[in-house]
Parts: structure tokens; C-alpha cells; sequence
């Protein structure tokens, strides 16, 4: 799934990214830095030069209706040699409707998440309209994306774009001959493309060992010449790319907007970042609310080790939720009735041993068989003990009889699924593909998909840079026994990221700066869903022990409570970053405004 490896952000990816990965990555380790097609103004050189405000990169998916500006600056590429190289970062601002009271930073989560346009989205949703009147918003675009002397190949900006164009012709190619092909075999629908990150990274790992074998002669090269020097420019850029350096950064856009205070809302990942700011900078840190918690002692690995089963548990809720609504979506009227349906339509469009498996979740009432009905909890209890074992021995048949050939690349359901089972206000998405096997996936131009390749490889600079949690070596051969075995996804998954195999090439460069409340004038404010997914519950539970923080619980399971339809969690929020005491330990969970989707027209 897409997010299962990342810890989280609050942004999902177009179906096109993971072909882009694949090319950008093969190049990635001989990366030069190369922007976005955006022309800002003068970027200020050091704190204290003025900022000069101007319209933000087209990529930034800034909102009309929600006048914002940005703005360029310069930082340390690396702080413990600051008078050296320089990066240009940028930043936005929403400027305060009213008398502004001080500003309020904010990051996506990720680590990877794109930032500039993230103010707009939480105020367009309703979040903080208020804190809008009096608070200048500030979104700063974490070092290596897009805008922030991104991570991308060694081409100039010319070829990088001309690449994508590419790439998307020959897509709109290939899915003018997919739709031919399925009207005259009578099919509904081709097949789409897996929107997975992981996928793509250990893709990108095996192009990069390739870039240190013997290099072809520059006339039978696919691409820009590889140099020493390119590689090294890469490199030493890549190891500067952690929590703890974009931290500084905030610091440095801090001084550059004059503050000597700055205010923060993080989700998933960006509650390290802001704990680690806290840690670092506790006489400038204001009031911070930290939305679905990382333990800082669990990164990296640890935390990606803990998602499997709350993640299989979140999809057995989504398929219970469908299954409650069935008068609206006409999907079955059980969770198992509700996954039978959206595996049949996975294994068709997907098909062979890459069809992401999982156990099915147990039989209710309304699955036993009219013959049975008098003996139904007799019959639930074994079908409900049978039917796992079914289940496995069913996937390593599959493993072992179906060729790995036979996957087809990607499916449609499955990325509609990885990108929003971790929050109920997707399901309706999910259901309605499944009604519908359509669905308004929003293709990005050509001048974003760059933005997301750099996500890509920034959420790989940060883990692997800073990884403090040994890898289980052993659960690399593990996933190859547990797929002929018949593991379910999650269980693989969870093997696959805590084996070490996504850092084997990059070794930690930092140790992780140690979080702690250093005498805070305003104790921070951590969030917590019961049952979320990408960041457990103990996780936040940690944090806010750690920071002596209050920490409010969320009934359910969704990653990032503020973000959700929740009226009382938007009051609790702005209430606390408007100085108001904290006086609530729990809130209900958060509704789901719309069950009926409904896609954008085309």
C-alpha cells in the first residue's frame, strides 16, 4: 500500500508517479539539483535581508480563492560548515485577514510531504478558517523537494521536463491500446498503474548499485554522462537531508520573517520534526500541536514495524463500514461479503502473485448459508477457524503455481485503496470505484510529477540518514519465504522495510537529536486516534510523556485527527493555539461528511 512504508503524509500520489520513479530513480545517484519551472524572486541571502514575496511555483497547487504568497531564502546546505554551500529553500504565507498575532508554521508529514499548499487545503476544508483572521500561515518546503533545491537528476531543467513529456506520451499511448484492446475482448476496464513508493525505491536501489558497475562509452549511454563529480554533488547533498538540519531550517526561516516565536501544527511525520524543533530551539518554540505522534525512539524501523497489524485491522473496518451502508453502495451487507467483492475485482485487474493478498475477516450472521441458519454459531466458529488457513494455503499455491510474469503492473482499486484506507472520509472513494470501476484519478502536468519523484527520494535521505533502529537482517530472506509460504501483505511488507534492504546502500550519517522539554514556556499539545494506523497509538502516547505535552485521545483509527471532518477537534486546536487551556482527554471520532462520492467532471 502506498502509505505503508512511509509513516504518513496528508497528500496521495498520481498513478503516473511510479513510472516517473523508475526513470528519474535509475538517475537519481548521479543527481545534480535542478528546480521546478518557477522564476522566483531574489532569494534573501542571510536573516535580516528583506524577503521577497512574490506568486509561488505553479507545482505549489496554490488556491485561488486563498491568496497566498511566496517567497525564496537561503540556509546552510550543511549547518556544521554554514559559511559554505548554500541551498535556496521557499516558503508561503496566508497573511493574517485581519491583525496578525504571530505566525504558525506547518509541515505534511512524509518525511517527503510537499508543504507550500497545505494552509489552503486545511483552511478550504474548514480546519482553521479561524486561525486564519489573526495568524500569518506559514508552510516552509522541506530541503531536497521541489522549491527546496530538490533531489533530481543530472540533466539540465530542459531534459528533465522533456523526460516526463516522455513519459506521458508513451502512457497516453499505452492506454489508448489498453482501451482498444479490452472493447474488443468485451472487458470493463484495462488496468491501471500500482501507485506504490516502496515498489519504486527498491527499484531505485537496483539502478543505483548498477551506477557503480562499469560505466558504457557516452555514445551507447541512455542519458546524461555519469561523472565523479555528479555522483559526489549528489551524495553530499543526499547526507544533509534529516530531521534535524530541517529543523534548522524552520530556525532559519524563523529569523528570516523576524519572529522570535513560531507557532506549529505537524501531522504524522511532522511531529518528529516539530519535536525535534522543540528540542533544539525550546526559547523560540511557541505553542505546538503535534497531530498523530511518532516516539522518537522508534525511528526508524521500529515504527515501520508496528503498522501491519493495525493496518490489516483498518481494512477490515473500511469493508465493515461498506458492508453498514449497504442500502447506498449495494456491495454486500458483510465485511467478508464487502472483501470478496474487492478482491475479485483486485485479482482481475491485477492478477498473479503480485495481487496484494490479506486474510479475510470473519464470517458474521449474515454469511451462513440458508442450510446451516440453525446451526449458525456452530458453522461461524469453524468457518471462522478454517477459513485463515484457507486463506494461506490458497496464497502459497499461488505463489508457487502462477509465474511471476503473469502480474500485470498495476490495478486501480488497489491504488485507490492504498491511498485512502488509512482515513474514513476515502472510503466512499473506494466504494464507489468498486460500484463503478471508475474513478476521477487526477493525472498531475508535467511540471509536478518531478515534485512527487523528489518526495520519493527525500523520505529515503531522512530514513536512511537517521535510522537508529537496527535492521532485522533475517526478514530479508523472510519475505521470500513468507510470499511461498502464503504471508499475507502486511506481514511481507512489515518484513520487507524492517530488513535494512532500503538503506543497504546508505548508511546513517546522524544520530537523532534526543527530544525532550527543555523548560517550555507552553506545554505542546499532542493528538492521538486509538487505532490509527501509520503512527500506533503507543507512539503518541510516548511522545506526549516525552514532552510532558496534553495529550488528548481520538476514538477510531484516522491518521491525522485535525484533518478529518471533527468540528470539536478543529475548536480543541485553535482554541489551544489562541492560548485558550486545554480541558478535553478525548473526542469522538470523526464524522464522515459525505457518504455518497461524487468525482470531479471532467
Amino acid at each position: 500500500m502506498a502509505e505503508s512504508s512511509r509513516r504518513g503524509t496528508l497528500h496521495s500520489r498520481s498513478r503516473r508517479v511510479r513510472r516517473f520513479y523508475g526513470i528519474v530513480g535509475g538517475l537519481a545517484l548521479v543527481a545534480g539539483l535542478i528546480t521546478a519551472p518557477f522564476t522566483p524572486a531574489k532569494a534573501a541571502a542571510a536573516p535580516g535581508d528583506p524577503l521577497q514575496w512574490g506568486p509561488c511555483p505553479k507545482n505549489a497547487n496554490i488556491m485561488e480563492e486563498y491568496p497566498t504568497e511566496c517567497a525564496t531564502f537561503q540556509v546552510p546546505m550543511d549547518y556544521s560548515q554554514p559559511h559554505r554551500e548554500k541551498i535556496t529553500l521557499t516558503m508561503s504565507r496566508m497573511k493574517a485577514q485581519g491583525k496578525s498575532k504571530g505566525v504558525i508554521f506547518t509541515n505534511p508529514g512524509g518525511p517527503g510531504g510537499l508543504a507550500l499548499d497545505l494552509w489552503n487545503w486545511i483552511v478550504d476544508m474548514g480546519a482553521a478558517k479561524d486561525l486564519w483572521k489573526d495568524y500569518d500561515l506559514i508552510a516552509v518546503q522541506p530541503r531536497g523537494l521541489v522549491s527546496a533545491t530538490a533531489l533530481l537528476p543530472c540533466v539540465t531543467e530542459e531534459q528533465a521536463y522533456d523526460l516526463v513529456s516522455e513519459v506521458i506520451a508513451d502512457d497516453e499511448k499505452q492506454a489508448q491500446k489498453d482501451k482498444e484492446k479490452a472493447e474488443r475482448e468485451g472487458l470493463e476496464k484495462p488496468a491501471g498503474v500500482v501507485d506504490d513508493a516502496r515498489d519504486s525505491l527498491t527499484g531505485f536501489l537496483g539502478d543505483v548499485k548498477s551506477l557503480f558497475s562499469e560505466p558504457q562509452p557516452q555514445e551507447e549511454a541512455d542519458g546524461p554522462e555519469i561523472t565523479k563529480e555528479c555522483v559526489d554533488k549528489f551524495l553530499t547533498y543526499f547526507r544533509t537531508v534529516n530531521t534535524e538540519n530541517t529543523a534548522r531550517d524552520f530556525d532559519m526561516a524563523r529569523q528570516y520573517l523576524g519572529e522570535d516565536v513560531i507557532h506549529y501544527y505537524g501531522a504524522s511525520y511532522g511531529t518528529y520534526l516539530g519535536a525535534v524543533y522543540l528540542s533544539l530551539f525550546p526559547e523560540h518554540t511557541g505553542r505546538f500541536v503535534l497531530d498523530s505522534g511518532i516516539d522518537p525512539d522508534w525511528v526508524w524501523y521500529r515504527g515501520f514495524e508496528a503498522q501491519a497489524d493495525s493496518q490489516r485491522e483498518r481494512m477490515y473496518e473500511m469493508f465493515e463500514f461498506i458492508a453498514e451502508h449497504n442500502d447506498i453502495y449495494h456491495l454486500g451487507d458483510t465485511p467478508l461479503k464487502v472483501y470478496t467483492k474487492w478482491y475479485n475485482i483486485v485479482n482481475e485487474e491485477m492478477g498473479g502473485p503480485g495481487t496484494p493478498r490479506i486474510t479475510a475477516p470473519p464470517a458474521q450472521i449474515g454469511d451462513v448459508p440458508p442450510a446451516y441458519q440453525e446451526r449458525a454459531e456452530e458453522y461461524l466458529q469453524a468457518y471462522n477457524a478454517g477459513r485463515p488457513v484457507v486463506d494461506r494455503f490458497t496464497r502459497m499455491l499461488q505463489a508457487w503455481l502462477v509465474p511471476p510474469f503473469a502480474a500485470k503492473e498495476g490495478t486501480d482499486l488497489a491504488t485507490v485503496t492504498s491511498s485512502g484506507y488509512t482515513s474514513r472520509r476515502n472510503w466512499p472513494k473506494i466504494a464507489y470505484y468498486m460500484q463503478h470501476r471508475d474513478i476521477d484519478t487526477s493525472l498531475y502536468e508535467t511540471e509536478e510529477l518531478p515534485a512527487l519523484a523528489t518526495s520519493g527520494l527525500v523520505f529515503l535521505a531522512v530514513v536512511c540518514n537517521e535510522n537508529a533502529v537496527p535492521p532485522k537482517v533475517l526478514n530479508l530472506p523472510g519475505v521470500v519465504t513468507g510470499h511461498f509460504s502464503g504471508q499475507d501483505m502486511f506481514e511481507i511488507n512489515k518484513r520487507l522495510t524492517t530488513s535494512g534492504v532500503m538503506c543497504a546502500l546508505f548508511p546513517p550519517t546522524t544520530k537523532p537529536v534526543p527530544v525532550a522539554n527543555k523548560n517550555l514556556k507552553w506545554r505542546p499539545l499532542v493528538l492521538q486516534s486509538l487505532k490509527d494506523t501509520q503512527t500506533v497509538y503507543v507512539e503518541g502516547a510516548a511522545l506526549a510523556s516525552l514532552l510532558n505535552a496534553y495529550f488528548v485521545t481520538v476514538a477510531g483509527g484516522d491518521h491525522g485527527v485535525y484533518v478529518q471532518h471533527s468540528p470539536k477537534a478543529w475548536t480543541l486546536v485553535n482554541d489551544y493555539l489562541n492560548g485558550k487551556p486545554v480541558t478535553e482527554h478525548h473526542l469522538p471520532y470523526a464524522e464522515v461528511q459525505k457518504l455518497i462520492y461524487k468525482p470531479k467532471a471532467s
